[in-house]
């Protein structure tokens, strides 16, 4: 038998005059051609199953890079909020803290000079005064701080 013809069915063909040859029966349903085409659909279907899998390959990818994206951009305004609160706390923290060792400095020199014969009285005066002073520039500071965000674009 021909081993291209194995997977046909098979009839035999009769010679002129003569009885079928059993052993050279050719293939007379098409066979070749339907295992070309069968060939030829097979790598048809792996190459729409590639083109399938790389566009699948590709999607993920848009979608995975996509997520980065946000996540960076997320990430990244987050930061810049936070870097932004805490550089307010700190300038306010540092004006607070240089205004109120001016202040002190200032009026603890005044009272001292001024009231040099009872300094028990100097420093009661000079405690109520630097409470007082402290706690209006930290009300206006404070106020101007809550100003300025409430005017930007930060929101906390």
């Amino acid at each position: 038998m021909n081993p291209e013809s194995w997977h046909c069915p098979q009839a035999p063909v009769l010679p002129i005059g003569g009885e079928p040859r059993l052993d050279a029966q050719p293939c007379v349903c098409g066979c070749l051609s339907s295992a070309a085409d069968s060939q030829t659909a097979s790598r048809d279907y792996v190459k729409i199953v590639a083109a399938a899998a790389a566009v699948v390959v590709v999607l993920v990818l848009v979608v995975v890079v996509v997520v980065v994206v946000v996540v960076v951009v997320v990430v990244v305004v987050v930061v810049v909020v936070v870097v932004t609160a805490v550089l307010v706390v700190v300038v306010v923290v540092v004006v607070l803290v240089v205004v109120v060792v001016v202040v002190v400095v200032v009026v603890l020199k005044r009272d001292v000079k001024i009231q040099t014969t009872n300094q028990s009285k100097a420093w009661v005066s000079v405690s109520s005064q630097v409470v007082v002073v402290v706690v209006v520039v930290v009300a206006v500071v404070e106020a101007a701080v809550v100003n300025c965000l409430r005017n930007s674009r930060v929101r906390l």
